[in-house]
């Protein structure tokens, strides 16, 4: 059982100065002519730059970046105003439609068949106001019959020529007629108010059969398409959703800290990920009100007319903040080994290769992070290979 033990323990032991011997050698301990680790002594012989420059560290603006979203100035929202199966689409997305252009046909089917029994009601409507019409002609008729009548029989009563009981039965022939036609009256009323709901209906039947055919409300691009033929279009649902226009912008969130430094009409420069530079952009609404969880404002700038420029596309609003100060150096000066950076800087009477970190391209120039200082010398365009 010792032994065992012994023999487990002298395998780890060799394995451990195996793994020990590995590292070693693979860090140049065991090998000769390697460079040891630190700072390799500079190229005294014959290296004469052609040209140098004397580093000043130069003021740039400081920005805060608001990051935002490019979307489109004006967007449409295509919705059905009738539920309805979707017969057919006619554009998909990246499509340029025309106003009145149509978009999507509906099943009209249902809505034909209601127009129809609204022109019937119309037709049946129009039918009773013509026979009130009739109505009230033959009540008038009888009732200016009976009233001549009943005068007549009131001036015969009066000279004593009739009794009384012929004076009433003229004047209940006279109140009956009189009743009559204003039956007839109330008739063509009510058949005047039937031609117009009717009409009404046929009227709501047409717009609806109208909503059927779903067309464009603006010039514009489509840039997203919700439906297929086949799906049920409900009433508020969104089918399409169209860019109006070719005007972009973008809306980027502002910390509450800086709002102050923001303006209606300011110009500040916008950074979008698929453009090569910065584009101009004028601000154009601030939204009033904070986001309470997040801290921030939209900030709304109009972009100029690009191409490639889509929207949906991710940017960034640069604020000025202040200034800062920085060190700029010709690009020429770097030197790149993969993704090692070098310059050439004098010590003394010679130069020597330094390490730095580079940072943003400002005008041609290269901003320098770490490595440099002001004052220093750097050879431009020439290496001491």
């Amino acid at each position: 059982m010792q032994k065992k033990s012994l023999l487990r323990v002298l395998s780890i032991v060799l394995g451990l100065s195996a793994l020990v011997g590995l590292l070693l050698y693979q860090t140049g301990m065991f090998t000769s002519g390697k460079i040891n680790p630190g700072r390799v002594a500079p190229h005294n012989i014959s290296f004469i730059p052609s040209k140098t420059v004397q580093i000043r560290t130069t003021m740039l603006p400081q920005w805060y970046t608001g990051i935002g979203t490019v979307r489109a100035r004006t967007k449409a929202e295509i919705a059905s105003q009738v539920t309805a199966r979707i017969t057919e689409v006619h554009v998909r997305p990246g499509n340029r439609v025309n106003q009145g252009d149509p978009l999507i046909l509906l099943d009209n089917r249902e809505f034909v068949s209601r127009m129809e029994q609204a022109r019937q009601g119309l037709a049946s409507a129009r039918a009773m106001q013509s026979q009130a019409n009739q109505a009230i002609t033959g009540a008038q008729a009888r009732y200016n019959q009976t009233s001549s009548r009943y005068k007549r029989m009131q001036e015969m009563f009066a000279s004593r020529t009739i009794s009384s009981q012929d004076l009433e039965a003229s004047q209940a022939e006279f109140l009956q007629a009189q009743a009559i036609l204003q039956q007839a009256k109330d008739g063509l009323t009510g058949a005047k108010a039937e031609k117009n709901r009717s009409q009404k209906m046929l009227e709501e039947a047409k717009i609806n059969l109208g909503y059927t055919i779903i067309k464009a409300p603006v010039d514009g691009e489509v840039a997203q398409r919700m439906a297929d033929p086949g799906d049920l279009a409900l009433q508020g649902k969104p089918l399409l959703t169209l860019h109006a226009g070719e005007q972009l912008r973008i809306e980027a969130v502002v910390r509450e800290g800086l709002i102050g430094k923001v303006s209606l009409g300011q110009r500040l420069p916008v950074s979008i990920a698929s453009f090569n530079g910065t584009i101009e952009g004028v601000i154009e609404e601030i939204v009033p009100t904070a986001d309470p969880r997040t801290r921030t404002f939209l900030v709304k700038a109009a972009l100029p007319k690009i191409p490639g420029i889509y929207p949906g596309m991710f940017g960034r609003l640069l604020i000025p903040v202040g200034q800062h100060k920085v060190i700029l150096i010709p690009a020429q000066a770097i030197q790149r080994v993969g993704q090692l950076e070098t310059v050439m800087v004098r010590t003394g009477d010679h130069f020597e290769r330094i390490f730095v970190t580079s940072g943003p391209t400002h005008d041609g120039r290269i901003e320098i992070l770490s490595g440099l200082k002001a004052d220093d010398v750097l050879s431009i365009g020439d290496t001491d290979d």
